[in-house]
């Protein structure tokens, strides 16, 4: 019986993970955030990325 019962839980996991893969490929892509315009807003993380390249490159040289 215990065996049985292990085997039912583990089948209901798979079933809920496969069940979530799947509504999160049919899951609408998020809408874009919007500036006061209505234009959508880029995120732009290059920016960001060569901040933190800078930082790291000047605290190896101190």
């Amino acid at each position: 019986m215990e065996k049985k019962r292990k085997q039912d839980e583990k089948r209901q996991r798979k079933n809920d993970r496969k069940a979530a893969e799947i509504a999160a490929a049919n899951a609408p892509p998020p809408e874009p955030k919007l500036d006061e315009d209505g234009n959508p807003i880029v995120d732009d993380d290059d920016t960001n990325d060569d901040d933190a390249r800078a930082d790291e490159s000047s605290a190896l040289t101190s």
